[in-house]
């Protein structure tokens, strides 16, 4: 199983997040890029890496993810999953970057409260095959004069995303320009 449904109010979500503008070294020596999420109230239901090996959570070799993720959360502890449907986000848009473009991973990330704010730890990550990288992004971000290829994307596997499904998605942001 790909991925675990949990109910757990300890879930964070960061698609229209930002990063913070350099990866650092966890503890772990796990270069990791730092991101600055949010907790959404709507619903306590969320999607979670699975029992088997995917997410955040296998790179940074945390060993929770499925049921025992789960649990962790109940108990409070942070965790960056996908929402379910009907989570209330700001439309969102693609970009594609050029292959092997850097990453970060945050499903399954573990997360922290800092002051006020909640901070993930999304591993960074090059998908080492010649696909374009598909970014989803807040739609406002393509309004911008941001290039959202040279800048942290939250991303997933090279070969996922909307663009890399439907080829005739259109891209507010593509290479090369």
């Amino acid at each position: 199983m790909l991925s675990y449904p949990c109910e757990a109010p300890a879930w964070v979500f960061l698609i229209n997040a930002l990063f913070d503008d350099t990866p650092v070294e966890d503890e772990n020596g796990v270069l990791v890029a730092k991101c600055h999420c949010w907790q959404p109230t709507e619903t306590n239901f969320s999607i979670l890496p699975g029992e088997t090996i995917s997410g955040a959570n296998c790179v940074m070799e945390s060993g929770s993810r499925g049921r025992q993720m789960c649990d962790r959360m109940k108990a409070e502890a942070l965790a960056s999953t996908h929402r379910p449907t009907g989570t209330k986000l700001a439309p969102l848009t693609t970009a594609v970057s050029e292959p092997r473009t850097p990453w970060a991973w945050c499903f399954g990330a573990p997360c922290s409260k800092v002051g006020d704010e909640i901070i993930c730890d999304c591993p960074m990550m090059i998908t080492n095959n010649a696909l374009d990288k598909s970014l989803s992004l807040p739609i406002d971000t393509c309004q911008e004069e941001f290039n959202p290829c040279g800048n942290i994307p939250n991303s997933m596997p090279a070969g996922d995303g909307p663009a890399s499904y439907d080829p005739g998605v259109d891209a507010c942001y593509g290479y090369p320009q």
